[in-house]
């Protein structure tokens, strides 16, 4: 909580644009069913638990978007761009 109600979706919402043009985008909706179907909790994601490998083979998805959102003198974003089948960061 930033102070700024749904921060946090207005922001997915500027960057999924931004994305769109050369990757193939799966909604967070989405992939809640995936990781309900391997019985993984969305936090595990932003932990470093769940299970990189199997996301991708369930998704299909080669990479994953993680990021946070916080007050530090304003709005401060951070995204990284991460590879399922390595959990290498490609780009931040």
């Amino acid at each position: 909580d930033i102070g700024v109600p749904r921060a946090g979706h207005a922001i997915a919402e500027e960057i999924i644009g931004h994305f769109r043009p050369r990757f193939e985008v799966l909604e967070r909706s989405q992939m809640q069913s995936v990781l309900n179907e391997l019985k993984v909790e969305q936090s595990a994601l932003y932990q470093g638990n769940a299970p990189p490998v199997e996301l991708a083979r369930v998704t299909k998805a080669r990479y994953i978007v993680l990021g946070s959102v916080s007050r530090l003198s304003g709005i401060v974003v951070n995204a990284r761009l991460v590879e399922l089948q390595t959990g290498v960061i490609v780009q931040t």
